[in-house]
Protein backbone atom coordinates (compact mmCIF):
# COMPACT_ATOMS: atom_id res chain seq x y z
CA UNK A 1 0.00 0.00 0.00
CA UNK A 2 1.38 3.44 -0.79
CA UNK A 3 1.50 6.65 0.37
CA UNK A 4 0.98 5.75 4.19
CA UNK A 5 3.02 7.38 6.43
CA UNK A 6 5.53 5.21 8.60
CA UNK A 7 6.86 6.64 11.63
CA UNK A 8 8.75 4.89 14.47
CA UNK A 9 8.07 5.20 18.45
CA UNK A 10 10.53 4.67 20.84
CA UNK A 11 10.10 3.31 24.70
CA UNK A 12 9.21 6.41 25.40
CA UNK A 13 6.80 7.21 22.50
CA UNK A 14 9.07 9.48 20.89
CA UNK A 15 8.55 9.68 17.05
CA UNK A 16 12.74 8.74 16.05
CA UNK A 17 12.15 7.84 12.27
CA UNK A 18 9.58 8.69 9.76
CA UNK A 19 9.11 7.45 5.80
CA UNK A 20 6.47 7.30 3.13
CA UNK A 21 5.46 3.59 1.93
CA UNK A 22 6.19 3.32 -1.67
CA UNK A 23 4.70 2.10 -5.12
CA UNK A 24 4.58 -1.71 -3.50
CA UNK A 25 4.00 -0.77 0.02
CA UNK A 26 7.68 -0.86 1.10
CA UNK A 27 9.69 1.34 3.37
CA UNK A 28 13.01 2.00 5.04
CA UNK A 29 13.36 3.21 8.49
CA UNK A 30 16.99 3.86 10.17
CA UNK A 31 16.83 3.66 14.54
CA UNK A 32 19.26 6.00 16.08
CA UNK A 33 20.23 3.04 19.26
CA UNK A 34 18.85 -0.47 19.90
CA UNK A 35 16.43 -0.85 21.91
CA UNK A 36 11.97 -1.52 21.98
CA UNK A 37 10.61 0.46 18.97
CA UNK A 38 6.81 0.43 17.94
CA UNK A 39 5.38 1.55 13.87
CA UNK A 40 2.51 4.01 14.23
CA UNK A 41 0.88 3.62 10.85
CA UNK A 42 -0.84 7.01 9.30
CA UNK A 43 -3.09 6.76 6.09
CA UNK A 44 -5.33 9.09 4.38
CA UNK A 45 -9.15 8.17 4.83
CA UNK A 46 -8.21 5.65 7.89
CA UNK A 47 -7.57 5.51 11.69
CA UNK A 48 -4.13 5.39 12.93
CA UNK A 49 -2.70 1.75 12.91
CA UNK A 50 -0.01 0.62 15.72
CA UNK A 51 2.34 -2.40 15.16
CA UNK A 52 4.48 -3.74 18.35
CA UNK A 53 6.43 -3.05 20.03
CA UNK A 54 9.28 -5.54 18.89
CA UNK A 55 12.97 -5.13 19.40
CA UNK A 56 15.58 -3.60 16.94
CA UNK A 57 19.58 -4.90 17.51
CA UNK A 58 22.73 -3.42 16.78
CA UNK A 59 23.50 -3.92 13.16
CA UNK A 60 19.91 -6.00 12.82
CA UNK A 61 17.81 -5.49 9.60
CA UNK A 62 14.30 -6.34 10.27
CA UNK A 63 11.73 -6.90 7.93
CA UNK A 64 8.28 -6.00 9.53
CA UNK A 65 5.18 -6.29 7.34
CA UNK A 66 2.34 -4.50 8.32
CA UNK A 67 -1.27 -5.29 7.70
CA UNK A 68 -3.50 -1.86 7.81
CA UNK A 69 -6.43 -2.09 10.55
CA UNK A 70 -7.21 0.70 11.23
CA UNK A 71 -10.95 2.05 10.61
CA UNK A 72 -12.33 4.40 7.54
CA UNK A 73 -12.82 8.11 8.82
CA UNK A 74 -15.98 9.17 7.87
CA UNK A 75 -16.72 12.37 7.07
CA UNK A 76 -19.87 12.06 5.65
CA UNK A 77 -22.05 12.73 9.38
CA UNK A 78 -20.12 15.78 9.71
CA UNK A 79 -22.53 18.57 10.46
CA UNK A 80 -21.34 22.33 10.57
CA UNK A 81 -23.31 24.68 12.79
CA UNK A 82 -22.30 28.56 12.37
CA UNK A 83 -22.16 28.56 15.98
CA UNK A 84 -19.07 26.31 16.23
CA UNK A 85 -16.27 27.96 18.50
CA UNK A 86 -12.44 29.09 16.54
CA UNK A 87 -10.67 26.33 18.52
CA UNK A 88 -6.98 26.35 19.21
CA UNK A 89 -5.48 22.45 19.38
CA UNK A 90 -8.76 21.15 19.19
CA UNK A 91 -8.98 17.70 20.75
CA UNK A 92 -9.79 14.44 18.96
CA UNK A 93 -13.68 15.03 20.60
CA UNK A 94 -13.50 18.32 18.43
CA UNK A 95 -15.40 17.87 14.32
CA UNK A 96 -12.51 20.06 13.24
CA UNK A 97 -9.98 17.87 14.66
CA UNK A 98 -11.20 15.13 12.28
CA UNK A 99 -11.17 17.23 9.36
CA UNK A 100 -7.72 18.74 10.25
CA UNK A 101 -5.66 15.81 11.28
CA UNK A 102 -6.34 14.68 7.64
CA UNK A 103 -4.74 17.77 5.99
CA UNK A 104 -2.34 17.35 8.10
CA UNK A 105 -1.34 14.17 6.79
CA UNK A 106 -1.66 15.30 3.82
CA UNK A 107 0.77 17.92 4.01
CA UNK A 108 3.28 15.20 5.93
CA UNK A 109 2.87 13.19 3.25
CA UNK A 110 4.38 16.45 1.15
CA UNK A 111 7.19 16.93 3.47
CA UNK A 112 8.08 12.94 3.21
CA UNK A 113 7.98 13.50 -0.13
CA UNK A 114 10.77 16.06 -1.08
CA UNK A 115 13.44 13.08 0.02
CA UNK A 116 12.74 11.01 -3.15
CA UNK A 117 13.47 14.32 -5.27
CA UNK A 118 10.83 13.17 -8.40
CA UNK A 119 11.82 14.45 -12.16
CA UNK A 120 9.44 17.46 -11.89
CA UNK A 121 8.13 19.29 -15.51
CA UNK A 122 6.96 23.03 -14.15
CA UNK A 123 5.20 26.01 -15.49
CA UNK A 124 5.71 29.14 -13.70
CA UNK A 125 3.91 32.16 -14.55
CA UNK A 126 3.54 35.72 -13.33
CA UNK A 127 0.62 37.78 -14.64
CA UNK A 128 -1.14 40.95 -14.02
CA UNK A 129 -4.94 41.11 -13.91
CA UNK A 130 -7.32 43.50 -14.98
CA UNK A 131 -8.87 44.65 -11.08
CA UNK A 132 -12.40 45.31 -12.53
CA UNK A 133 -12.85 41.39 -14.01
CA UNK A 134 -9.81 39.71 -12.85
CA UNK A 135 -8.87 39.26 -17.19
CA UNK A 136 -5.31 38.85 -17.99
CA UNK A 137 -3.54 42.20 -18.91
CA UNK A 138 -0.16 40.45 -19.61
CA UNK A 139 1.46 37.43 -19.02
CA UNK A 140 4.86 36.07 -18.79
CA UNK A 141 5.49 32.01 -18.67
CA UNK A 142 8.26 29.79 -18.41
CA UNK A 143 8.99 25.90 -17.82
CA UNK A 144 11.07 23.92 -15.75
CA UNK A 145 12.50 20.27 -15.81
CA UNK A 146 14.35 18.79 -13.63
CA UNK A 147 14.68 17.09 -9.94
CA UNK A 148 12.91 19.12 -6.94
CA UNK A 149 12.21 18.10 -3.40
CA UNK A 150 8.97 20.17 -3.63
CA UNK A 151 8.39 22.61 -6.63
CA UNK A 152 7.01 25.28 -4.06
CA UNK A 153 8.56 26.27 -1.04
CA UNK A 154 8.21 29.48 1.27
CA UNK A 155 10.22 30.98 4.10
CA UNK A 156 11.13 29.14 7.28
CA UNK A 157 8.17 29.10 10.02
CA UNK A 158 10.13 31.27 12.28
CA UNK A 159 11.00 34.00 10.02
CA UNK A 160 7.28 34.27 8.95
CA UNK A 161 5.70 34.48 11.83
CA UNK A 162 8.97 36.87 13.43
CA UNK A 163 8.81 39.48 10.51
CA UNK A 164 4.52 38.96 9.08
CA UNK A 165 3.44 36.83 5.32
CA UNK A 166 3.91 40.89 4.19
CA UNK A 167 6.81 42.03 4.57
CA UNK A 168 7.52 46.03 3.19
CA UNK A 169 11.35 47.94 2.77
CA UNK A 170 12.82 50.16 0.71
CA UNK A 171 12.87 48.05 -1.88
CA UNK A 172 8.45 46.85 -2.00
CA UNK A 173 6.35 44.92 -0.76
CA UNK A 174 6.72 41.01 -0.58
CA UNK A 175 4.11 38.72 -0.21
CA UNK A 176 5.08 35.34 1.47
CA UNK A 177 3.00 31.86 1.13
CA UNK A 178 3.38 29.22 3.91
CA UNK A 179 4.17 25.49 2.29
CA UNK A 180 3.86 22.28 4.28
CA UNK A 181 6.89 22.69 6.94
CA UNK A 182 5.23 26.06 7.71
CA UNK A 183 1.41 24.83 8.43
CA UNK A 184 2.58 22.30 10.13
CA UNK A 185 4.75 23.83 12.78
CA UNK A 186 4.39 24.49 16.45
CA UNK A 187 4.23 28.51 15.43
CA UNK A 188 1.10 28.25 13.10
CA UNK A 189 -1.10 25.67 16.00
CA UNK A 190 -0.17 27.93 18.55
CA UNK A 191 -1.36 31.18 16.84
CA UNK A 192 -4.23 29.82 14.66
CA UNK A 193 -7.80 28.31 15.93
CA UNK A 194 -9.96 26.00 13.66
CA UNK A 195 -13.44 26.10 12.78
CA UNK A 196 -15.83 23.46 10.87
CA UNK A 197 -17.01 25.08 7.74
CA UNK A 198 -18.59 23.32 4.49
CA UNK A 199 -19.05 24.77 0.75
CA UNK A 200 -20.25 23.08 -2.03
CA UNK A 201 -18.05 21.56 -4.93
CA UNK A 202 -19.94 20.09 -7.76
CA UNK A 203 -22.43 19.99 -6.55
CA UNK A 204 -21.44 18.32 -3.56
CA UNK A 205 -21.03 19.24 0.01
CA UNK A 206 -17.55 20.07 1.07
CA UNK A 207 -15.86 20.20 4.25
CA UNK A 208 -13.10 22.37 4.98
CA UNK A 209 -11.24 23.31 8.29
CA UNK A 210 -11.17 26.86 8.54
CA UNK A 211 -7.79 28.92 10.43
CA UNK A 212 -7.64 32.15 11.85
CA UNK A 213 -5.29 34.21 13.44
CA UNK A 214 -5.74 34.17 17.57
CA UNK A 215 -4.30 37.47 17.92
CA UNK A 216 -4.03 40.47 15.60
CA UNK A 217 -0.93 42.65 15.45
CA UNK A 218 -1.24 46.14 13.56
CA UNK A 219 2.79 46.05 12.78
CA UNK A 220 2.68 42.27 11.00
CA UNK A 221 0.57 40.62 8.84
CA UNK A 222 -0.49 37.21 9.14
CA UNK A 223 -2.80 34.51 6.53
CA UNK A 224 -6.47 33.41 7.31
CA UNK A 225 -8.05 30.63 5.13
CA UNK A 226 -9.30 27.31 4.81
CA UNK A 227 -8.17 23.49 3.70
CA UNK A 228 -10.98 21.46 1.74
CA UNK A 229 -10.91 18.20 2.25
CA UNK A 230 -12.84 15.50 0.33
CA UNK A 231 -15.77 14.17 1.80
CA UNK A 232 -15.54 10.81 0.24
CA UNK A 233 -11.75 9.68 0.82
CA UNK A 234 -10.89 13.02 3.06
CA UNK A 235 -8.28 13.87 0.57
CA UNK A 236 -6.94 17.09 1.04
CA UNK A 237 -8.09 19.12 -2.27
CA UNK A 238 -7.22 22.84 -1.64
CA UNK A 239 -5.95 25.37 0.35
CA UNK A 240 -7.37 29.26 0.10
CA UNK A 241 -6.13 31.82 1.86
CA UNK A 242 -5.95 35.59 2.34
CA UNK A 243 -3.30 38.09 3.94
CA UNK A 244 -4.51 39.99 7.27
CA UNK A 245 -3.72 43.46 8.14
CA UNK A 246 -3.17 45.31 5.23
CA UNK A 247 -4.84 48.68 4.00
CA UNK A 248 -8.13 48.71 2.58
CA UNK A 249 -6.92 49.24 -0.77
CA UNK A 250 -4.86 46.32 -0.61
CA UNK A 251 -8.27 44.41 0.38
CA UNK A 252 -10.26 45.34 -2.65
CA UNK A 253 -7.84 43.11 -4.46
CA UNK A 254 -8.44 39.78 -2.42
CA UNK A 255 -4.47 39.72 -1.85
CA UNK A 256 -4.10 36.24 -1.07
CA UNK A 257 -3.43 32.27 -2.48
CA UNK A 258 -5.04 29.19 -3.21
CA UNK A 259 -2.69 25.83 -3.43
CA UNK A 260 -4.08 22.38 -4.87
CA UNK A 261 -2.55 19.55 -3.92
CA UNK A 262 -1.55 16.56 -6.20
CA UNK A 263 -1.39 12.90 -4.77
CA UNK A 264 0.99 11.16 -7.43
CA UNK A 265 0.24 6.85 -8.24
CA UNK A 266 3.18 5.75 -6.09
CA UNK A 267 1.75 7.87 -2.84
CA UNK A 268 3.61 10.86 -3.09
CA UNK A 269 2.17 14.04 -2.27
CA UNK A 270 2.70 17.43 -3.75
CA UNK A 271 1.50 21.09 -3.82
CA UNK A 272 0.38 20.51 -8.17
CA UNK A 273 -0.65 24.30 -8.42
CA UNK A 274 -0.04 27.31 -6.20
CA UNK A 275 -0.68 31.31 -6.97
CA UNK A 276 -0.11 34.51 -4.88
CA UNK A 277 -2.62 37.43 -5.55
CA UNK A 278 -1.04 40.53 -4.67
CA UNK A 279 -2.04 44.16 -5.04
CA UNK A 280 -0.38 46.50 -7.48
CA UNK A 281 -1.02 49.96 -6.21
CA UNK A 282 -0.91 53.62 -8.23
CA UNK A 283 -0.66 57.03 -6.57
CA UNK A 284 -3.73 59.43 -7.50
CA UNK A 285 -3.20 62.97 -6.52
CA UNK A 286 -6.46 64.47 -5.12
CA UNK A 287 -7.97 66.94 -2.66
CA UNK A 288 -9.87 67.01 0.59
CA UNK A 289 -11.57 69.99 2.10
CA UNK A 290 -9.66 71.58 4.85
CA UNK A 291 -11.21 73.27 8.40
CA UNK A 292 -11.55 76.64 7.22
CA UNK A 293 -11.37 77.77 10.66
CA UNK A 294 -10.85 81.33 11.25
CA UNK A 295 -10.64 82.45 7.69
CA UNK A 296 -14.30 84.41 7.67
CA UNK A 297 -15.97 80.91 5.76
CA UNK A 298 -13.71 80.64 2.78
CA UNK A 299 -13.19 77.24 1.74
CA UNK A 300 -9.46 75.61 1.99
CA UNK A 301 -8.62 72.56 -0.12
CA UNK A 302 -5.54 70.74 1.27
CA UNK A 303 -3.79 68.78 -1.66
CA UNK A 304 -3.45 64.74 -0.51
CA UNK A 305 -2.13 61.47 -2.19
CA UNK A 306 -3.57 58.65 -1.76
CA UNK A 307 -3.13 54.75 -3.04
CA UNK A 308 -5.34 52.99 -5.76
CA UNK A 309 -5.63 49.82 -7.25
CA UNK A 310 -4.05 49.86 -10.72
CA UNK A 311 -4.24 45.91 -11.03
CA UNK A 312 -3.79 42.76 -9.71
CA UNK A 313 -0.18 40.59 -9.89
CA UNK A 314 -0.43 36.66 -9.93
CA UNK A 315 2.65 35.06 -9.35
CA UNK A 316 1.98 31.30 -9.30
CA UNK A 317 2.78 27.76 -11.52
CA UNK A 318 1.61 24.22 -12.17
CA UNK A 319 3.34 20.92 -11.87
CA UNK A 320 2.77 19.15 -15.62
CA UNK A 321 3.79 16.02 -15.26
CA UNK A 322 6.62 14.05 -12.73
CA UNK A 323 8.76 11.05 -13.10
CA UNK A 324 10.51 8.71 -11.85
CA UNK A 325 13.31 6.39 -13.40
CA UNK A 326 12.54 8.04 -16.74
CA UNK A 327 8.70 7.12 -16.79
CA UNK A 328 6.11 9.41 -16.30
CA UNK A 329 4.12 8.53 -13.53
CA UNK A 330 1.21 11.61 -13.79
CA UNK A 331 0.77 14.32 -15.70
CA UNK A 332 -1.66 16.93 -16.03
CA UNK A 333 -4.33 17.29 -18.97
CA UNK A 334 -3.88 20.76 -19.86
CA UNK A 335 -6.79 23.61 -20.26
CA UNK A 336 -7.79 23.87 -23.93
CA UNK A 337 -10.09 26.79 -25.11
CA UNK A 338 -12.48 26.25 -28.38
CA UNK A 339 -14.33 28.96 -29.76
CA UNK A 340 -16.31 29.89 -32.50
CA UNK A 341 -17.36 32.88 -33.82
CA UNK A 342 -20.38 33.41 -35.27
CA UNK A 343 -22.17 36.83 -36.94
CA UNK A 344 -24.55 37.77 -34.20
CA UNK A 345 -27.61 38.60 -36.71
CA UNK A 346 -27.26 35.62 -39.11
CA UNK A 347 -25.46 33.01 -37.15
CA UNK A 348 -23.30 32.03 -39.70
CA UNK A 349 -19.63 31.58 -39.16
CA UNK A 350 -16.58 34.13 -39.74
CA UNK A 351 -13.90 32.07 -41.21
CA UNK A 352 -10.46 33.08 -41.53
CA UNK A 353 -10.46 36.12 -39.00
CA UNK A 354 -7.42 36.54 -37.37
CA UNK A 355 -6.96 37.47 -33.54
CA UNK A 356 -5.01 37.58 -30.42
CA UNK A 357 -5.07 36.14 -26.86
CA UNK A 358 -4.44 39.64 -25.35
CA UNK A 359 -1.57 39.63 -22.38
CA UNK A 360 -0.19 36.84 -24.11
CA UNK A 361 1.98 36.20 -27.42
CA UNK A 362 -0.73 33.78 -28.83
CA UNK A 363 -2.30 34.26 -32.57
CA UNK A 364 -5.16 32.82 -33.45
CA UNK A 365 -7.12 32.13 -36.11
CA UNK A 366 -10.50 30.77 -37.12
CA UNK A 367 -11.07 28.30 -39.74
CA UNK A 368 -13.74 27.43 -42.62
CA UNK A 369 -16.12 26.55 -40.06
CA UNK A 370 -15.90 29.69 -37.87
CA UNK A 371 -13.56 27.89 -35.01
CA UNK A 372 -10.19 27.83 -33.23
CA UNK A 373 -8.95 26.02 -30.65
CA UNK A 374 -6.21 27.01 -28.12
CA UNK A 375 -4.59 24.84 -26.17
CA UNK A 376 -2.04 25.12 -23.20
CA UNK A 377 -3.81 28.19 -21.24
CA UNK A 378 -3.17 28.91 -17.52
CA UNK A 379 -6.77 28.49 -16.17
CA UNK A 380 -8.27 32.33 -15.85
CA UNK A 381 -10.00 34.84 -17.59
CA UNK A 382 -8.91 36.16 -21.31
CA UNK A 383 -9.47 39.07 -23.51
CA UNK A 384 -9.91 37.55 -26.97
CA UNK A 385 -9.55 40.19 -30.07
CA UNK A 386 -10.72 39.45 -33.21
CA UNK A 387 -9.56 41.48 -36.44
CA UNK A 388 -12.94 42.12 -37.83
CA UNK A 389 -12.69 43.64 -41.76
CA UNK A 390 -15.51 45.96 -41.73
CA UNK A 391 -14.40 47.20 -37.97
CA UNK A 392 -11.18 47.50 -39.39
CA UNK A 393 -12.23 49.60 -42.28
CA UNK A 394 -14.39 51.72 -39.75
CA UNK A 395 -11.24 52.31 -37.72
CA UNK A 396 -13.67 50.78 -34.30
CA UNK A 397 -10.79 48.72 -33.67
CA UNK A 398 -10.78 45.15 -32.69
CA UNK A 399 -13.63 42.85 -31.50
CA UNK A 400 -13.09 41.90 -27.94
CA UNK A 401 -14.60 39.34 -26.33
CA UNK A 402 -13.91 37.63 -22.61
CA UNK A 403 -13.73 33.83 -21.88
CA UNK A 404 -12.99 32.09 -18.59
CA UNK A 405 -10.56 28.73 -19.55
CA UNK A 406 -11.25 26.38 -16.60
CA UNK A 407 -8.86 23.71 -15.66
CA UNK A 408 -8.31 20.74 -17.44
CA UNK A 409 -12.00 20.45 -18.80
CA UNK A 410 -11.58 21.51 -22.64
CA UNK A 411 -13.89 25.26 -23.11
CA UNK A 412 -16.74 25.67 -25.77
CA UNK A 413 -17.35 29.40 -26.07
CA UNK A 414 -19.48 30.92 -28.98
CA UNK A 415 -18.22 34.14 -29.83
CA UNK A 416 -20.76 36.21 -31.19
CA UNK A 417 -19.59 39.38 -33.26
CA UNK A 418 -21.46 42.32 -33.69
CA UNK A 419 -23.61 42.12 -37.05
CA UNK A 420 -22.80 44.57 -39.92
CA UNK A 421 -26.32 46.52 -38.86
CA UNK A 422 -25.21 47.35 -35.06
CA UNK A 423 -21.38 48.44 -36.65
CA UNK A 424 -22.99 50.70 -38.91
CA UNK A 425 -25.00 51.97 -36.02
CA UNK A 426 -22.18 52.28 -33.78
CA UNK A 427 -20.23 54.10 -36.84
CA UNK A 428 -22.71 56.47 -38.54
CA UNK A 429 -26.06 56.34 -36.31
CA UNK A 430 -27.62 54.22 -38.97
CA UNK A 431 -27.82 50.69 -38.54
CA UNK A 432 -27.21 50.50 -42.53
CA UNK A 433 -25.88 51.92 -45.47
CA UNK A 434 -28.10 52.85 -48.25
CA UNK A 435 -26.98 51.70 -51.94
CA UNK A 436 -25.89 55.09 -53.21
CA UNK A 437 -24.21 56.16 -50.11
CA UNK A 438 -20.27 55.28 -48.77
CA UNK A 439 -18.61 55.90 -45.23
CA UNK A 440 -15.15 57.81 -45.47
CA UNK A 441 -13.00 56.25 -43.23
CA UNK A 442 -9.30 56.78 -42.25
CA UNK A 443 -6.46 58.55 -40.49
CA UNK A 444 -4.76 61.84 -40.39
CA UNK A 445 -0.53 61.76 -39.98
CA UNK A 446 2.06 64.10 -39.35
CA UNK A 447 4.27 64.28 -42.80
CA UNK A 448 7.18 64.55 -40.09
CA UNK A 449 6.58 62.24 -37.76
CA UNK A 450 3.98 60.17 -39.01
CA UNK A 451 2.42 59.94 -36.25
CA UNK A 452 -1.45 60.69 -36.17
CA UNK A 453 -2.72 63.79 -35.28
CA UNK A 454 -5.83 64.03 -32.56
CA UNK A 455 -8.11 67.07 -33.16
CA UNK A 456 -7.74 67.87 -36.56
CA UNK A 457 -9.92 69.14 -38.73
CA UNK A 458 -11.49 67.14 -41.98
CA UNK A 459 -14.06 68.09 -44.44
CA UNK A 460 -15.20 66.24 -47.70
CA UNK A 461 -16.97 67.89 -50.52
CA UNK A 462 -18.67 66.12 -53.11
CA UNK A 463 -21.84 66.45 -55.94
CA UNK A 464 -24.89 64.50 -55.17
CA UNK A 465 -27.27 63.32 -57.81
CA UNK A 466 -30.92 63.61 -57.34
CA UNK A 467 -33.62 62.60 -59.36
CA UNK A 468 -36.03 65.13 -60.61
CA UNK A 469 -39.67 64.85 -60.42
CA UNK A 470 -40.44 65.09 -64.29
CA UNK A 471 -37.30 63.36 -65.37
CA UNK A 472 -33.62 64.03 -65.19
CA UNK A 473 -31.11 64.87 -62.25
CA UNK A 474 -30.04 67.46 -60.55
CA UNK A 475 -27.11 68.06 -58.64
CA UNK A 476 -25.81 69.76 -55.70
CA UNK A 477 -22.71 70.13 -53.91
CA UNK A 478 -22.42 68.25 -50.29
CA UNK A 479 -19.80 69.23 -47.63
CA UNK A 480 -18.95 67.58 -44.41
CA UNK A 481 -16.92 68.36 -41.87
CA UNK A 482 -15.60 66.26 -38.99
CA UNK A 483 -12.53 66.02 -36.29
CA UNK A 484 -10.46 63.47 -35.84
CA UNK A 485 -10.14 61.58 -32.30
CA UNK A 486 -7.47 61.19 -30.04
CA UNK A 487 -5.72 58.73 -32.05
CA UNK A 488 -6.02 60.73 -35.67
CA UNK A 489 -9.13 59.07 -36.58
CA UNK A 490 -12.10 59.89 -38.50
CA UNK A 491 -15.01 58.78 -40.26
CA UNK A 492 -17.29 60.80 -42.96
CA UNK A 493 -20.80 59.18 -43.43
CA UNK A 494 -23.22 59.56 -46.42
CA UNK A 495 -20.96 60.02 -49.10
CA UNK A 496 -21.89 59.33 -52.38
CA UNK A 497 -21.04 56.50 -54.78
CA UNK A 498 -20.10 56.76 -57.95
CA UNK A 499 -18.18 59.87 -57.42
CA UNK A 500 -15.18 61.80 -56.86
CA UNK A 501 -14.56 63.17 -53.04
CA UNK A 502 -12.04 66.45 -52.34
CA UNK A 503 -10.53 65.34 -48.94
CA UNK A 504 -8.93 67.87 -47.06
CA UNK A 505 -7.65 68.22 -43.12
CA UNK A 506 -5.75 70.54 -41.32
CA UNK A 507 -4.91 71.04 -37.90
CA UNK A 508 -7.75 73.57 -36.75
CA UNK A 509 -9.53 73.90 -39.81
CA UNK A 510 -8.82 72.43 -43.41
CA UNK A 511 -5.68 74.04 -45.82
CA UNK A 512 -3.77 72.64 -48.29
CA UNK A 513 -4.34 70.94 -51.68
CA UNK A 514 -7.75 68.76 -51.47
CA UNK A 515 -6.69 65.10 -52.07
CA UNK A 516 -9.22 63.81 -54.77
CA UNK A 517 -10.67 60.01 -53.89
CA UNK A 518 -13.02 58.13 -56.17
CA UNK A 519 -15.89 56.01 -54.69
CA UNK A 520 -17.10 53.53 -56.65
CA UNK A 521 -19.70 52.21 -56.90
CA UNK A 522 -19.00 49.06 -54.42
CA UNK A 523 -17.53 50.91 -51.55
CA UNK A 524 -19.49 50.82 -48.71
CA UNK A 525 -16.26 51.95 -46.95
CA UNK A 526 -13.32 53.73 -48.39
CA UNK A 527 -9.90 53.67 -46.55
CA UNK A 528 -7.91 56.23 -46.56
CA UNK A 529 -4.90 58.49 -45.04
CA UNK A 530 -4.40 62.05 -44.91
CA UNK A 531 -1.09 63.60 -44.35
CA UNK A 532 -0.16 67.05 -43.17
CA UNK A 533 2.52 69.42 -43.38
CA UNK A 534 4.70 71.60 -40.69
CA UNK A 535 2.73 73.81 -39.31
Amino acid sequence: MSGAIVTLIDSLNRSVARALSREQGEYRLVAPAFGQYQLRILRIGYAPSLIGPFVLRAGETLTQEVAITGQPVSLEALHVSAARQCLIRPDSTQAAFVVWEEARKALTAALLTQTTRPMVHLRRYERWLDARNLAVQREEQHEEHGETSQPFVSVPAETLFARGFVRRDETGTTYSAPDAAVLLSERFADSHCLRLVARTQDAEEQPGVEFSPVESHEDASDIQGTFWVARRGAELRALEFRYTNLPAVAEEAHAGGEMDFLRLPDGAWMVGRWQIRMPVLRVREGSTLADAGAMGGAVRLQARRVNVLAAIQAVGGEVLDVARGGRIIWSRKLAVLTMRLVDSAANFPLRMIPGTVEGTERLIKTDSAGTATISGLVPGTYVISFQLPLLDSLGLGRYRASVVVDEGAPTLATIRAPSRGSVFLSACGVDFVPAEEAVLSGVVTDSVSGTPVPHAAVVAVWQSRFARLRGGYTFSTQRKQVSTDDAGRFRICGVSRNTTVLVSAGRSAPSGVASKVRVDEDDSVKKLRLVLGTP
